[in-house]
């Protein structure tokens, strides 16, 4: 198969950026996605990865150095760093921006994965390698009133950055169908660079039956002898329901 010069089943070395574990969303959305892919690609056959060399990118700098390994599941991100903060962030995108495409050229890559999609990488078309982009929602795009500020370029600029960032790819992963849709309606996407790949899901973690019994879990933590109230709650913002 082929997308834009993809070869896929060729033997070609595709890079896995996870430099986004060095961000505040280490551990949450982008963060778990792209650790959770990296697992997955690692328990592969290598029957089932039809000649692809995967290399995993762990750090990169503004002036393109970078960190690489054939370990794709070691980095978890930098032990020196353990809770990233809005700096780290902004630290990231300017090297994503800037040093990204030295960084590829350096290590021969075919292709490049961006699971976590923000901050665009400049220059890439000076190399040979193409960009894939995991595509998570549209809800930026739909709500640019709400979600593109002054530091994002307000809701015009914002909106067109936002759709350069998915029309410089190479090939959008959407995980969804509704989200391949939306691609095309409010990103402009041409539907023949957009494949929908579903999310894994760890059947054994969530299907397993629970290893402690009701009543040693609530004596574990100190709550068998009082009424249990539970509530969970997240952050409320404009966003989608839709599968």
């Amino acid at each position: 198969m082929r997308r834009r010069g993809i070869r896929f089943g060729d033997a070609v070395k595709v890079l896995l950026d996870l430099t986004s574990l060095d961000t505040p969303a280490r551990d949450r959305g982008h963060g778990r996605y792209v650790r959770v892919l990296a697992r997955g690609l690692a328990e592969l056959p290598r029957t089932e990865l039809g000649g692809l060399q995967v290399l995993a990118l762990t750090h990169l700098g503004l002036d393109g150095s970078y960190g690489v390994t054939d370990d794709i599941t070691a980095f978890h991100g930098s032990p020196d760093l353990s809770a990233p903060g809005p700096r780290d962030h902004y630290r990231w995108a300017y090297a994503r921006r800037f040093g990204l495409w030295r960084a590829v050229r350096a290590i021969g890559a075919d292709a490049v994965h961006l699971g976590d999609p923000n901050a665009t990488p400049l220059f890439i078309g000076l190399t040979k390698c193409k960009k894939v982009v995991t595509c998570h929602d549209t809800i930026p795009a739909r709500y640019p009133d709400v979600y593109f500020g002054i530091r994002d370029g307000g809701p015009i600029a914002g909106l067109y950055i936002e759709k350069r960032r998915y029309r410089s790819a190479d090939l959008v992963v959407a995980i969804s169908d509704a989200t391949r849709r939306d691609i095309c309606t409010y990103l402009g996407v041409p539907p023949e660079r957009i494949v929908r790949i579903h999310n894994g899901v760890d059947v054994e973690r969530w299907s397993g039956e629970p290893e402690l019994e009701k009543t040693a879990v609530l004596e574990k933590f100190r709550l068998a002898a009082a009424p249990l109230r539970c509530m969970s709650a997240r952050a409320i913002g404009t966003r989608t329901s839709r599968a």
